[in-house]
């Protein structure tokens, strides 16, 4: 399974994906930066990376809302938007608790919303049940 982590955050990210290896021993887990990098690298209309069209098991992007050039919001939108993008499901991990930014990533697509947790060694925690929610889910 191959994981897409979208994250300005360096140390954000790699506790992420640190707990995603604990989790998923198997997953082939990539670190984007901004928004505008992970569009980069998914959309064939770019003439990127193209991780979308492969032929693996589904992928799943973990998506944080706050982002420089492009931030998470409008990525949903960017990719529930183009027909070849839109089937991949997307998890919204992001710090934000407002209720308002929760539903409207909700209304622009995102199949879950988790809060990331406030300290770095909370991640595993976090991340198993994201990983237990997308298995029940899938």
């Amino acid at each position: 399974m191959r994981i897409l982590i979208a994250d300005d955050d360096p140390d954000e990210a790699f506790a992420m994906k640190s707990a995603l290896q604990r989790a998923l021993a198997d997953a082939e887990i990539q670190i984007v930066d901004d928004g505008t990098s992970l569009i980069a690298r998914l959309d064939p209309r770019d003439g990127a990376d193209d991780l979308a069209a492969d032929d693996e098991d589904p992928r799943v992007i973990l998506l944080d809302l706050e982002m420089p050039k492009m931030g998470g919001l409008d990525v949903l939108k960017h990719l529930k938007g183009t027909e070849e993008l839109r089937h991949l499901p997307v998890i919204v991990f992001s710090g934000h608790k407002d209720r308002q930014m929760v539903d409207r990533a909700y209304h622009l697509g995102a199949n879950a919303y988790f809060e990331k947790p406030e300290r770095l060694a909370d991640y595993q925690d976090v991340i198993d049940t994201v990983v237990g929610f997308w298995k029940r889910a899938a």
